[in-house]
């Protein structure tokens, strides 16, 4: 099977997709991720193409062949791309796809966190709003950071 042909197979499975606050994001084609080599990212790409999500978020995977194929799509049916250096690497680019005031929201927070304008905290609120995530579900992926951090301060004492 040539790659368009997995292309829509992707983008057709992520038609029926909606955010919930236990799924956020688009992973209800496991199988397909692993028989044809995508990653949650292309599958948020399929989403954004297929209407169902409103950007997507992602790093360093332009060079998946699918990649190319969904990017294309999205640019015809008139999304917008974004591509910024990261906040948090410098060999690392992210590359924001789709309605155009959902990328200038997510450009926006990671240039605000750069210039340390916002916190990681209100980062991650603002991408994942951008990213068309559920109220509750963000406020839960920031709950399970705060623990993190907390367990990792508790570790470093000792």
């Amino acid at each position: 099977m040539d790659n368009k042909a997995v292309a829509e197979i992707l983008i057709k499975g992520q038609k029926n997709f909606r955010p919930k606050v236990d799924r956020p994001m688009p992973s209800s084609l496991r199988d397909e991720i692993y028989t044809f080599g995508a990653n949650s990212c292309i599958l948020d790409l399929a989403a954004v193409v297929a209407g169902t999500k409103p950007a997507a978020f992602i790093i360093n995977t332009d060079d998946h062949p699918l990649f190319y194929i969904l990017t294309e799509r999205a640019q015809a049916a008139g999304y917008c791309l974004q591509k910024i250096p990261s906040p948090f690497h410098k060999d690392v680019i992210f590359i924001f796809i789709g309605i155009k005031e959902n990328v200038s929201e997510l450009i926006a927070a990671t240039e605000d966190l750069r210039s340390k304008r916002i916190a990681i905290e209100e980062w991650h609120w603002c991408m994942g709003k951008a990213l068309g995530y559920p109220t509750e579900a963000i406020e839960k992926f920031i709950q399970k950071i705060r623990k993190s951090a907390k367990k990792s301060r508790i570790k470093a004492r000792f």
